[in-house]
C-alpha cells in the first residue's frame, strides 16, 4: 500500500491508499509489468462534459457565477465552447434557449448542455471532429435525455470519413424504433437505445441515460460525434414549437480491448443494481421514472442478489431499495437506505464465490449527505474504509475491523450542487475456493457514541467492482511509492523521486478528466482552482492514484 499525506478540512493525516479505485481511472495490475494499454481517448474531445470554456488553461465553466458577462439567466447561452453546430438563429426579442446549465440529473460534473430554441432547426447538429484516434474498435458514448412530448429524431451519431469520403455513419436514437418513422434520415445506420420516456417536462425529470455507439476507425480516419434533431415528428409533420429539444453530457471514447483476466466483477450478482426480481426472474430496468414508489413495488426492499442483517427493535420500513436519486450513477439505477430513527447496526452484503487465491480489490461508489455521518463503510471480509476521514470519528469504531479511511466530505442532498456517488476501496486477501463477502455497514451511532434520532446512518450507494491485483506469493514484489503530493494555495507539488518521466492526470471527483501534465522534473507545480481533486500518477509502466485537496 502507499502512504500520502494531503489535508483536508485543515485536518493534517497520512491516508493508506489501497490502490484506490476511481471508475475514470485505470487501476494498478500488480501482476503486469508491462506498460499499460491506453483505452481511454476522452481527452481528445473538447470539453466533453461541457465544464469549462474552451481556452488552452481550461478555464472551469461556473454558470452560478453573479459576475460573469457572459452568463445570462444561470447559462451560457449559444454554441458551447469547443463545439460546432448547424447554426441557431439567435431571438429577436428574450434569451436564446440553447447553450449550458445546471438543469439535468446524472451529469458527469456540474453542467450539462441543452437545447430549445423555438422554433426547432431542421436539420440540427451539435458536432466535433476527433483526429488522432490510433486503428481499432471503440465505444463512443454519451447521457441523454428526451421527453415524449417533445420527441422528433433527436440521436447520438458517430461518423467516420477518410478525407470527404464517409465509411460509417451509424446514430442511435433515444427509443425503441416503434417511436420513430418517417422522421428517419436516408444514409443513416440506424440503432436504438429502448429507452423509456416520461410525459414531464421538468428539470427533475431530466435523467440523462447512457447512449453508445461501437465504430471500428482505420489508421489516419477522422471522427465526427455529437448529437442530431429537428422539428420533424414520427407524422413527417414539421413543427414551430419546441419540439426537438434534448440534454446531452459526459462523451466519452474507450477503445476495445481484450477483456481484463483480473477483473472479476461479472462474479458479482447486480453489483450496479440495474436488476430487480420479477416473477422470478431478473430483469434489467430500463424506466427513468423518479416518482415514489408502493410498497409493493419491486424496487423496494432487498436488492436482487443481496442480502441484509438488520439489528434493531424497530420494523425497518420501506424506504430502502433501488431508484435513480444520485447524480452520476452506472448505468439508470442505484441503491438507498434510510429510515428514521436509523437501525442499530445494517449490513448489506453478497457471498462471491468461485475466486482464484489473490488480493483483490473491492471498490463501490457511497454518498452521504451533510448531517448523516455515523459509521457508513464498505467492507470485504474484516477490512474496512469508512467514507470519511479518521478525526471525523472517535467513539463509533466498529473492533475487530481493518480500518482505513476515504477522506471523503459530506455534501448537500441535491442535484444542483451535491448527491455525488465517491469512490471507495478496500483490499483483502482471498484463499483458494474461500468465499469473499463484501458490501456496506452503517448504523446510527455519531461520533460522540450516541445513537442518532433522526435519519443518521443513511447512504446511497452503487457500482461494486472486484479486481485481482496479485497473486499471494507476489506481494513482497509491490512497490513503495517513489512520488510525494501535497497541496497547498491554488496549486499542488509533486516530487518524483524517480529518474523516469512522470505523467499527472488530474481527474475532478466527478470524474472529469481536467488536466494532463508530463515532466522528468523533480519537482512539479500544477495551478489548478480550489478543490478536491483525484490525481493518476504513472511512471516506468505503473499506475499510481491518491487524492489532493487544494486550499
Amino acid at each position: 500500500m502507499f502512504n500520502f499525506k494531503f489535508n483536508v478540512m485543515r485536518k493534517t493525516f497520512t491516508q493508506k491508499m489501497a490502490l484506490v479505485a476511481v471508475s475514470v481511472l485505470f487501476a494498478v495490475n500488480s501482476m503486469n509489468a508491462a506498460d499499460p494499454v491506453k483505452t481511454d481517448f476522452t481527452d481528445l474531445i473538447n470539453n466533453p462534459s461541457f465544464e469549462h470554456y474552451a481556452d488552452d488553461e481550461k478555464t472551469p465553466l461556473d454558470v452560478t457565477s453573479t459576475t460573469d458577462p457572459n452568463l445570462i439567466s444561470g447559462a451560457l447561452r449559444g454554441t458551447p465552447p469547443g463545439w460546432l453546430d448547424t447554426g441557431v438563429t439567435p431571438p429577436a426579442t428574450g434569451n436564446l434557449s440553447y447553450g449550458i446549465n445546471r438543469n439535468a440529473v446524472n451529469k458527469a460534473g456540474f453542467n450539462a448542455c441543452w437545447a430549445a430554441p423555438t422554433p426547432f432547426p431542421e436539420p440540427f447538429a451539435l458536432y466535433q471532429e476527433i483526429q488522432g484516434l490510433p486503428a481499432g474498435q471503440y465505444i463512443f458514448s454519451c447521457r441523454m435525455v428526451v421527453f415524449k412530448p417533445r420527441l422528433t429524431s433527436q440521436r447520438f451519431f458517430v461518423q467516420t470519413k477518410n478525407g470527404e469520403n464517409v465509411t460509417n455513419n451509424i446514430v442511435q436514437y433515444f427509443g425503441r424504433e416503434t417511436d420513430y418513422g418517417l422522421n428517419l434520415t436516408e444514409g443513416e445506420t440506424n440503432t436504438y437505445a429502448g429507452w423509456d420516456f416520461t410525459d414531464a417536462v421538468t428539470d427533475q425529470e431530466s435523467r440523462l441515460k447512457p447512449m453508445s455507439i461501437t465504430v471500428t476507425v482505420a489508421e489516419g480516419e477522422t471522427v465526427v460525434l455529437g448529437v442530431k434533431s429537428g422539428d420533424m415528428k414520427a407524422t413527417g409533420d414539421h413543427t414551430e414549437t419546441q419540439e426537438g429539444f434534448f440534454k446531452v453530457d459526459d462523451f466519452r471514447i474507450t477503445k476495445v480491448v481484450e477483456p481484463d483476466p483480473n477483473d472479476y466483477t461479472s462474479s458479482i450478482t447486480n453489483n450496479s443494481f440495474e436488476f430487480v426480481l420479477i416473477d422470478n426472474a431478473p430483469v434489467l430496468l430500463k424506466t427513468h421514472n423518479i416518482a415514489a414508489y408502493s410498497a409493493t413495488d419491486p424496487q423496494r426492499g432487498v436488492p436482487y442478489g443481496w442480502s441484509d442483517i438488520v439489528v434493531d427493535d424497530n420494523p425497518v420500513g420501506n424506504s430502502y431499495g433501488v431508484n435513480t436519486d444520485a447524480n452520476n450513477i452506472e448505468g439508470a439505477k442505484q441503491m438507498w437506505v434510510m429510515r428514521t430513527p436509523f437501525m442499530t447496526d445494517y449490513t448489506l452484503y453478497q457471498d462471491v464465490t468461485g475466486l482464484p487465491a489473490g488480493r483483490y480489490q473491492v471498490s463501490c461508489d457511497m454518498f452521504v449527505e451533510n448531517g448523516r455521518l455515523t459509521t457508513q463503510r464498505l467492507f470485504a471480509k474484516n477490512n474496512v474504509q469508512y467514507y470519511g476521514s479518521d478525526y471525523q470519528y472517535l467513539l463509533n469504531i466498529a473492533e475487530n475491523e481493518n480500518v482505513t479511511y476515504a477522506g471523503w466530505e459530506t455534501s448537500a442532498n441535491s442535484y444542483q450542487s451535491g448527491l455525488f456517488l465517491l469512490p471507495l476501496s478496500v483490499e483483502v486477501d482471498v484463499n483458494e475456493n474461500e468465499p469473499l463477502r463484501i458490501g456496506v455497514k452503517s448504523g446510527n451511532m455519531k461520533a460522540d457514541g450516541l445513537p442518532g434520532t433522526g435519519s443518521e446512518g443513511w447512504f446511497k450507494l452503487d457500482n461494486f467492482r472486484l479486481k485481482r491485483i496479485a497473486d499471494l506469493s507476489g506481494f513482497d514484489k509491490l512497490q513503495v511509492s517513489n512520488i510525494t503530493v501535497s497541496g497547498l494555495k491554488g496549486e499542488f507539488t509533486v516530487f518524483n523521486k524517480t529518474d523516469k518521466e512522470l505523467t499527472i492526470q488530474v481527474v475532478s471527483v466527478a470524474g472529469q478528466i481536467l488536466k494532463t501534465v508530463r515532466t522528468q522534473d523533480a519537482l512539479s507545480q500544477v495551478s489548478v482552482p480550489q478543490g478536491m481533486y483525484i490525481l493518476k500518477l504513472s511512471y516506468d509502466g505503473r499506475t499510481e492514484t491518491t487524492k489532493v485537496l487544494v486550499k
